[in-house]
């Protein structure tokens, strides 16, 4: 047997006896979770539907847009941004420009990474 084949068969045994059964039976400061841990069974939930809306009622999330929507968002988050901040609203108008550099990082990322990638 290799080094290479009899380190893996130690780490193997090791992670079998040592580790398994901490991941399998973890113990969590909540009973119930620790007892649905150890005999899974099928979960019911209850949703309470608080509101119905159309597409246009709303403002999207970015996670929900795609580039073209996030792009035209930008300058519209800083000019409410602006608005906010000339009322005096300095914390409603940090929130507004936070939003516009999230979504130019994450345009940013996402432009880099295609670049790499292709």
């Amino acid at each position: 047997m290799s080094d290479t084949n009899l380190t893996a068969s130690v780490f193997k045994q090791n992670f079998v006896t040592d580790y398994l059964p901490l991941l399998v039976f973890r113990i969590c400061s909540y009973d119930d979770l620790n007892q649905l841990i150890t005999t899974p069974r099928d979960l019911e939930f209850t949703l309470e539907l608080i509101e119905v809306s159309t597409p246009d009622q709303y403002e999207k999330e970015t996670w929900q847009m795609d580039e073209i929507e996030k792009l035209a968002a930008v300058p519209r988050l800083k000019e409410e941004g602006n608005n906010l901040y000339r009322n005096k609203e300095y914390a409603k108008a940090s929130q507004k420009y936070s939003m516009a550099i999230g979504i130019l990082e994450q345009l940013m990322i996402k432009y880099v990474n295609f670049n790499f990638t292709n």
